[in-house]
C-alpha cells in the first residue's frame, strides 16, 4: 500500500526512451540537420550538381568531337576543309565548350546527303543528344547538336559552289609563346615517333637507360627537336615506388651525386638542359640542389623545375649559383578531376598571352597525343607560337 501511494505522489513515469540522453542527442542532431539544409544544404547540393553537369557536358562534348572527326576521315575530308573554333560558354555557373565547325564540302558531296549522314551516325552512337538542322543562305546547312538545353556543337556544311576561291592568308600576329615538354620518353619508340611527326618544336624529355632512350634522342635531334635529360630525382614518398636507374638521392655525398649525374648525362646525347623526374625530396634539399646546379652551370645546361613540391629550393639555389632556370606553369595532363587536357592547353595559351610566355609539361599518352594533334593548329591560328624550351628560358628573362 505504501509503494502504491508513493507512485501516486510521484505521478506517471516517463517511458524509458524519453529518459535516455541519446534520444535528446538524436533529436538535436535531426533539428540541426533540418536547419542546415534549409539555410545552406540546398545551395551546396546545387553547387555539386552544377559541377557534375559541367563535367558531364565536357565528357559528352569530347565523345562527340571524336565521333565527328571520325566521320570527317570516312568522308575523305582534308585538314584544310575543316575549320574548328572552340567557344567557352558559361550559363548559370555551368561551364562547357561549344565546337563550332565549318566544313567545306567537295563537289561530289551534296550538303543534304552529308547532313543526313552525320545525323544518322550521331543518333546511332549518342542517342541522348538532340539534333536540329536548318538551311542557311548560299545553300549552306547548319546542324545544331544539344544535350538538353545545352548546345555542344554547331556544324555548318558549305557546298563547293558557296566556297570562296583560295586566298593567301597572312600569318596571325604572335600573341604568346608556349613551350611544351613531353616527359617520360624512353620506353616506347613508336609513341615518340608519333610525337616527332607533329610539325611543332616540342621539347623531348628523355629518361636515361631505357632501351630506346638513345634512339629517341638521336631521331629527335635529327628532326630539329630539342632534347633534355629527364633526370630521376629522389621523391618524398618512395617506399612503394620502384626507383629509376640513375636516381640521385639526398643521402649521396657530392662525389656520388656528380658521378651518377655524369653517367645519366652520358646516356642521352644532344641534351640542352635537364628537368627532374619525380624529385619532391631532392628538390627540397638545398645542399643536393647546389651540387647539381653547380655542375649544370659548368656544362652550360639549364634546369627546368617541374615543381612536384611547393617547397622546392630550386629558385633560391638557382639564383645563388647563377644557372639558367625555368619553372613549370601548367601540368597539361595530370590531376584532371574538373578539367580536360583541352582546358589545360587553353589555360597555358591564356597565360602566355598575359605574360608573353608559358611552360607546360605533359606525358606521351594516347589521349594527350590526340589532343595535341587537334589543339595545336587551333592555338597557332589564334597567334600562340610553340617554341623550344631553351628559347623561353634564354630569351624570356624568366627569373628564378
Amino acid at each position: 500500500m505504501m509503494k502504491y501511494k508513493q507512485r501516486i505522489l510521484r505521478g506517471p513515469q516517463r517511458p524509458s526512451l524519453f529518459r535516455s540522453p541519446l534520444f535528446y542527442v538524436f533529436i538535436t542532431a535531426l533539428l540541426s540537420f533540418i536547419v542546415f539544409y534549409q539555410f545552406a544544404g540546398r545551395d551546396i547540393l546545387h553547387e555539386l550538381s552544377r559541377k557534375n553537369l559541367s563535367l558531364q557536358l565536357r565528357r559528352e562534348g569530347e565523345a562527340l568531337n571524336h565521333l565527328l572527326y571520325h566521320q570527317f576521315f570516312i568522308l575523305g575530308l582534308k585538314k584544310e576543309d575543316v575549320k574548328l573554333t572552340l567557344k567557352k560558354v558559361e550559363k548559370d555557373r555551368i561551364s562547357w565548350s561549344v565546337y563550332q565547325i565549318e566544313i567545306l564540302l567537295p563537289k561530289h558531296l551534296p550538303v543534304q546527303q552529308v547532313n543526313e549522314s552525320f545525323k544518322h551516325e550521331i543518333k546511332f552512337s549518342l542517342p541522348a543528344l538532340f539534333l536540329q538542322s536548318r538551311l542557311l543562305e548560299n545553300g549552306k546547312c547548319q546542324l545544331t547538336i544539344q544535350q538538353d538545353e545545352f548546345t555542344l556543337a554547331e556544324l555548318t556544311f558549305v557546298p563547293a559552289s558557296a566556297s570562296k576561291p583560295p586566298q593567301i592568308e597572312s600569318k596571325p600576329v604572335i600573341t604568346g609563346r608556349v613551350a611544351i615538354v613531353i616527359d617520360d620518353l624512353g620506353p616506347n619508340l613508336s609513341i615518340a615517333r608519333e610525337l616527332l611527326a607533329l610539325n611543332y618544336p616540342l621539347t623531348f624529355s628523355i629518361l636515361p637507360f631505357y632501351f630506346h632512350s638513345k634512339d629517341i634522342a638521336l631521331e629527335a635531334n635529327s628532326k630539329g627537336k630539342e632534347v633534355i635529360l629527364h633526370l630521376p630525382l629522389e621523391p618524398r614518398d618512395n617506399q612503394d615506388l620502384k626507383p629509376e636507374k640513375g636516381t640521385l638521392y639526398t643521402w649521396m655525398d657530392e662525389d656520388k651525386i656528380l658521378a651518377q649525374l655524369r653517367e645519366d648525362l652520358s646516356a642521352i646525347p644532344y641534351v640542352s638542359g635537364v628537368n627532374g623526374h619525380m624529385g619532391s625530396r631532392f628538390t627540397e634539399d638545398k645542399r643536393s640542389m647546389g651540387v647539381l646546379f653547380r655542375e649544370l652551370k659548368i656544362l652550360d645546361l639549364y634546369f627546368l623545375d617541374s615543381l612536384t613540391t611547393n617547397k622546392s629550393a630550386g629558385s633560391t639555389v638557382a639564383q645563388n649559383v647563377g644557372i639558367r632556370y625555368g619553372k613549370r606553369d601548367v601540368f597539361i595532363d595530370r590531376d584532371l578531376e574538373d578539367s580536360t587536357i583541352e582546358d589545360r592547353l587553353l589555360q597555358l595559351a591564356e597565360l602566355s598571352k598575359k605574360r608573353g610566355y608559358a611552360i607546360g609539361i605533359c606525358h606521351p599518352s594516347p589521349d594527350t597525343i590526340n589532343t595535341l594533334k587537334k589543339m595545336l593548329p587551333l592555338l597557332s591560328s589564334e597567334g600562340i607560337e610553340v617554341v623550344s624550351l631553351s628559347q623561353i628560358i634564354n630569351h624570356s628573362a624568366q627569373k628564378p
